[in-house]
């Protein structure tokens, strides 16, 4: 939370095997694994509405 800003709002998502992820309220997603924390933010309707249909399989090494 402290480098994305105090007053942002996170949801709590499902994405694919990460052990915590969230979505912030403009779509940036985050994931936290054993070893890495990802941030995903997806810009376009097109691309972010194909990311959309894959987003639940990911898988986190």
């Amino acid at each position: 939370m402290a480098n994305i800003g105090a007053d942002e709002t996170l949801t709590s998502i499902s994405w694919g095997n990460a052990k915590e992820a969230a979505q912030d309220a403009n779509g940036r997603r985050f994931a936290m694994t054993s070893q890495h924390v990802v941030e995903m933010d997806v810009r376009g309707t097109a691309i972010a509405a194909e990311m959309g249909k894959r987003l639940g399989t990911w898988k986190f090494d």
